[in-house]
């Protein structure tokens, strides 16, 4: 570094007083003193100490050390200093204070930027170096700058760097290739963003979770953890501009296996109905929804998970899987209601057969009357000592591919209840000739 004088001839004196160097809000009288300038390199460290000054003011104990570079373009200035003691983060408009700053060549007569506030260097304590260090950036046009340090000690020393720093260019707009996402719990999916302009200083994307319970991110890499919501939000790095993806989580699907029901016939009368219940496997089936179905809703119908009767007669109820892979049926026998009173009438009649007529290889019985409310009859013949069983409906019954020889035959109503049989009085025996 250049070293001035810094004992200042009495001749000299007078120009410099003459030339009147004084800060007044941000104008200084820089005729003359500014030729004291040493050239410097951008990039490149100064050491020295005010006590080898380029320049002291007289009237102030004011000692000023100037530098002039050349900015290659526009852009930014980085200042870095370091000292031994913390003077040189102090407020310059203190006239007896350490401070920088910074004139334009061409309007030397005027002060381009000064470090009005400490803080801007964010100033830090290295204590194995025993030195206090900060920097800031300042922006500044291509051109010729002088850079000025001022202190009014003797003793402390400084290091400083300028560097010319590329002028940063913001993200404007981030993109991602989803804005909404479904994925079911252990599915990963790769979330890209796309930035612009694509030539910003710093394209580096935050990613975060609202919800990392439901999905993690990282790297734009979405985990799906438990089932729920999650919105996942892309940040630019100096956290002005964002994007979101809206991701849903399901569980797994999982199909239905197997499908049974309680029962797998009923018997019902008119107006009764019976609850049947499905039991889906496995038990954690995504969709165990059941869909039932009547072949015939005239006589049965399931509802409210009952099959209800509605006439006599016979249907079959369907219940099927909702990937409609798996079906399983219920009889359903729909029955006339019967009442006490009609069991008991049944029970205590007496079938009267009417005639008895033998054929080849058969027989033909007619009963006299039909039993009230009988749901049927049934016919007992033997030709030996085992009698053998028939039961028909209806009053006039043929027996047929009988043997030839002489049987006894005998008849009595019967009445049904649900799964349940009564049966009424037998008739008088009867003698007929099979041919």
């Amino acid at each position: 570094m250049r070293r001035i004088k810094k004992a200042i001839s009495l001749s000299l004196t007078i120009v410099i007083l003459l030339s009147c160097f004084t800060f007044n809000s941000f104008t200084v009288k820089a005729t003359g003193w500014l030729d004291y300038a040493q050239d410097m390199v951008l990039g490149t460290a100064y050491t020295d100490a005010v006590t080898t000054a380029d320049y002291a003011e007289l009237g102030h104990g004011l000692y000023w050390s100037v530098y002039k570079f050349d900015m290659p373009a526009n852009g930014n200035l980085r200042i870095y200093v370091e000292s031994a003691v913390n003077n040189y983060f102090n407020y310059p408009l203190q006239t007896w204070n350490p401070g920088y700053y910074i004139i334009n060549a061409d309007t030397p007569d005027t002060v381009t930027w000064y470090d009005k506030n400490a803080s801007i260097y964010n100033e830090k304590y290295s204590s194995s170096r025993g030195v206090y260090y900060g920097s800031t950036e300042i922006a500044l046009s291509k051109g010729t700058y002088f850079f000025c340090l001022k202190d009014s000690l003797r003793t402390d020393q400084y290091q400083f760097t300028l560097s010319f720093v590329e002028p940063s260019v913001n993200v404007s707009s981030i993109t991602l290739n989803k804005s909404a996402l479904q994925l079911v719990i252990g599915e990963s999916y790769n979330l890209t963003a796309k930035v612009i302009p694509t030539n910003a200083t710093d394209s580096t994307i935050k990613w975060s979770s609202s919800k990392k319970s439901v999905a993690t991110v990282k790297n734009g890499v979405i985990t799906a953890v438990s089932s729920g919501k999650a919105t996942i939000t892309a940040t630019s790095s100096d956290g002005v501009v964002k994007a979101t993806c809206n991701v849903t989580v399901a569980k797994p699907f999982v199909k239905v296996s197997s499908l049974t029901l309680s029962s797998k016939s009923v018997t019902l009368e008119v107006g009764e109905s019976k609850s049947i219940t499905p039991a889906v496997s496995p038990d954690d089936a995504t969709n165990p929804t059941i869909t039932w179905s009547s072949s015939d809703k005239s006589v049965a119908e399931f509802k409210n998970g009952k099959v209800v009767a509605k006439k006599a007669g016979t249907a079959v109820i369907t219940a099927q899987s909702s990937n409609k892979s798996i079906k399983k049926t219920c009889k359903v026998t729909v029955t006339k209601k019967v009442t006490n009173a009609q069991i008991n009438k049944v029970k205590s009649s007496k079938v009267v057969i009417s005639s008895v007529t033998g054929g080849k290889k058969k027989f033909s019985l007619k009963i006299q009357k039909e039993i009230p409310n009988a749901s049927g009859y049934e016919i007992l013949y033997k030709k030996g000592s085992s009698w053998k069983s028939v039961k028909t409906t209806t009053k006039t019954t043929a027996v047929t591919n009988l043997a030839k020889g002489k049987y006894q035959v005998k008849i009595r109503a019967y009445i049904n209840k649900k799964n349940k049989t009564y049966f009424g009085k037998w008739s008088d025996v009867k003698q007929v000739a099979v041919k």
